[in-house]
């Protein structure tokens, strides 16, 4: 099979030789070109949500985050990315995600939810 022009096979190193790309970096290079796409995003998030319930929570914000930036149109991202936010504490930067969320879906339940958790004065907001 041949390789794509868009999808090198290996990367020039500083000493001129060429290093072979990993099939997490090609994968990687592959969701780049396909992105935005409402097909993408769905196994990382599967894994941030593996991670959360083991309290990595660093680990799954940059899943979540890159969920967001692969698939733009699924307001579920945004809401899970926000929740994960929470936990680490992060309640400014939930509260954006979550406003960006409901600027583009404002019927979504789950977001709303989450604006009224982390609403600043909100009896909720200072729970985990």
């Amino acid at each position: 099979m041949a390789a794509s022009p868009s999808l090198p096979r290996a990367t020039p190193r500083r000493d001129g030789r060429r290093r072979r790309l990993d099939s997490a970096e090609r994968l990687e290079r592959k969701e780049d070109l396909l992105r935005p796409s409402p097909w993408l995003g769905y196994d990382r998030e599967q894994l941030a949500a593996h991670l959360l319930a083991r309290g990595a929570l660093g680990l799954a914000e940059g899943q979540l985050r890159r969920c967001v930036w692969l698939n733009p149109f699924e307001p579920r991202f945004k809401a899970r990315l926000a929740w994960c936010l929470h936990l680490e504490g992060k309640d400014g930067s939930a509260l954006e995600q979550v406003r960006a969320g409901l600027a583009v879906h404002p019927g979504d339940l789950e977001l709303r939810r989450m604006l009224v958790r982390l609403r600043p004065g909100s009896e909720n907001s200072g729970e985990a």
